[in-house]
């Protein structure tokens, strides 16, 4: 993604910056690429990529006048749903057990705003999450050291 946003930079100064231009406003640019030897525009390795700025509003009120109340909040429960899916993913992957994120990550126990990731505060729960981590020789070790 680095190159992309090397190539749309070189490419603003180029063509010149978006505030340089009166007539037009952007709030961003959307990048894309995709492996599509096919393509006509297919580069190196069979990639493409696209660049195009974009203009979403600078303000939550300027978004809602632009595109209208039910556009923006689709927009966002979609960005929502995406952040937490990505977040429990995370999770499973550093191997935490399906119950346990469906408590943390709950509608009464989520807050976005925070940086814990969605990792429950009770002690209990994160040896649990912990304990999945381990591979059969830590466990024994474990249960050896606390004559568990």
């Amino acid at each position: 993604m680095e190159d992309l946003q090397t190539e749309a930079t070189q490419t603003a100064a180029e063509e010149g910056s978006p505030e340089d231009n009166d007539d037009e406003q952007f709030t961003g640019i959307a990048q894309a690429k995709t492996k599509m030897p096919e393509h006509q525009n297919a580069g190196e390795e069979g990639v493409v990529r696209v660049s195009v700025p974009f203009d979403a509003g600078e303000t939550l009120d300027e978004a809602v006048e632009k595109w209208g109340e039910e556009l923006v909040l689709e927009y966002f429960q979609s960005l929502f749903k995406r952040k937490l899916q990505n977040k429990m993913r995370r999770e499973l992957k550093d191997g935490v057990s399906v119950e346990i994120i469906e408590e943390d990550y709950s509608p009464d126990s989520y807050d976005p705003t925070t940086s814990s990731r969605g990792r429950s505060t009770d002690p209990l729960k994160e040896i649990q999450k912990n304990l999945n981590k381990l591979d059969d020789e830590q466990k024994a070790e474990l249960r050896e050291q606390f004559d568990l």
